[in-house]
């Protein structure tokens, strides 16, 4: 918990010193979608990290020549949001029914994140049909509203003490499937999900 406190300060100092690790995401994604206008696209982008450097050099090859131009180039590597979604996550699990300050605010923070990544969804979609870079990740997008979706419902399962018949084992399918490597970019919440899935009755 401590070094992701001291890492935003840092990072910060590192971009003021002339680093570009944070500023490129948004440049990055101002090129994916041709437009200054890319508040949903940066929503839908906060889901997201790269896959391993491992695993992007076997799938695609990579080499002095390989464009770094895509979508996978643009996504934070071990995002802030996701150590966030993580801690909350484990909070909620413990305690899904109490109203602490502590697991209010921590059932809030899932459900912003849950709920505006979903949401951001069709306008990338649409964005999607004039830029053919991001349109490869027309099938993340596609898991990203299915998972933003049992993320919301696990939230709402947890609080009321129970879930629907199979409901439990259709999500944690849904979560394996989302695994599977695609576009060169994983989703950094699928742990968190699983456990906040598997702690609803």
């Amino acid at each position: 918990d401590d070094m992701y406190r001291r890492l935003e300060p840092i990072s910060l100092e590192l971009e003021s010193r002339g680093l570009k690790h944070l500023s490129s995401e948004d440049a990055g994604l101002r090129s994916l979608a041709g437009s200054e206008q890319i508040g949903a696209l940066r929503v839908f982008a906060s889901a997201f990290e790269p896959v391993s450097f491992g695993e992007r050099s076997s799938t695609q090859h990579t080499n002095q020549l390989t464009p770094l131009t895509g979508f996978v180039d643009a996504v934070r590597p071990d995002p802030s949001i996701r150590y966030e979604v993580e801690h909350a996550a484990v909070i909620v699990a413990q305690s899904p029914r109490s109203h602490s300050p502590e697991v209010d605010d921590a059932r809030a923070l899932l459900e912003r994140f849950f709920s505006s990544t979903g949401a951001s969804v069709p306008e990338v979609e649409a964005r999607m049909d004039s830029s053919p870079r991001l349109a490869e990740m027309r099938g993340r997008a596609g898991q990203l509203s299915q998972l933003a979706t049992i993320g919301n419902q696990a939230i709402k399962y947890l609080q009321q003490g129970n879930a629907p018949a199979d409901w439990k084992r259709a999500s944690l399918d849904t979560i394996a499937t989302a695994k599977k490597p695609g576009a060169l970019v994983r989703f950094h919440f699928l742990d968190p999900l699983t456990t906040l899935v598997s702690a609803t009755q």
